[in-house]
């Protein structure tokens, strides 16, 4: 799974860096990805979970300053 969300990461920045909007929901997803990743396995990573959730936050702040422009 760590593979797939890592993927997303390029993915989504890549379509950032080509300024199309759909990059944010992939980062978004991605974010959400983490969290769930950060939970499901034998040895839990707290530390994912705040950084995924200010990357949540980041992800709908960013799409929403795009949806303005």
């Amino acid at each position: 799974m760590d593979w797939i969300l890592s993927a997303l990461v390029i993915g989504g920045n890549y379509l950032l860096g080509k300024k199309i909007i759909w990059g944010w929901v992939v980062m978004f997803v991605n974010s959400i990805g983490w969290i769930v990743y950060a939970f499901t396995f034998e040895d839990i990573q707290y530390g994912l979970v705040p950084s995924a959730a200010i990357n949540v936050a980041l992800c709908i702040k960013g799409y929403y300053e795009w949806r303005k422009d």
